[in-house]
């Protein structure tokens, strides 16, 4: 029987080989590993903050791709929407916040955040993808109250981070 092949499985299969091939003992706390799988026309990068045999914490995912070079607002739009269906199993949705037409930059964010209450006051936290021509890049930010927003590791299993840079690619692919 052939096993069913999804798509961006072979990213997802390169990703986790890379990420093996981390040691974390090359993680010395002040410094980042990048973990990059090259495709066909573009490449997928996860820069990691730390690495055990189950999970990650990392600092950014970036995928660049040629094919999303010159994307029209409409093609823009239902990326957007195709890259929000497929990662719907994140900590919290994501849809569009904001599209510049002029300089071809969408912005998408969690919605709704995490909310949380601790004894320092409220914060929240979310996810922000940009998707811009070349580029689509992802990251976490937590805002305490009163505070400026903050960069924030996302904590991913390896197979969650395999999964993304699939669904990534697949949307690149779609457009």
């Amino acid at each position: 029987m052939q096993q069913k092949q999804f798509p961006g499985m072979d990213i997802a299969t390169s990703l986790m080989d890379k990420l093996d091939q981390i040691d974390s003992s090359q993680m010395n706390g002040s410094s980042r590993v990048v973990a990059t799988v090259d495709f066909d026309g573009g490449s997928f990068a996860c820069e990691l903050d730390a690495i055990d045999r189950l999970a990650c914490m990392v600092h950014e995912i970036t995928i660049r791709s040629d094919c999303t070079e010159a994307l029209t607002s409409e093609q823009l739009s239902s990326m957007s929407d195709d890259l929000a269906s497929r990662l719907s199993y994140l900590l919290e949705p994501v849809s569009t916040i904001e599209f510049d037409q002029e300089a071809t930059v969408l912005q998408m964010r969690s919605n709704p955040p995490s909310q949380s209450e601790t004894g320092g006051g409220k914060s929240c936290s979310y996810f922000e993808i940009l998707a811009r021509p070349k580029e689509i890049s992802m990251v976490r930010y937590q805002k305490q109250s009163g505070e400026p927003r903050q960069r924030a590791s996302m904590t991913f299993t390896r197979e969650v981070i395999g999964r993304i840079a699939g669904d990534m690619l697949a949307t690149i692919q779609t457009v």
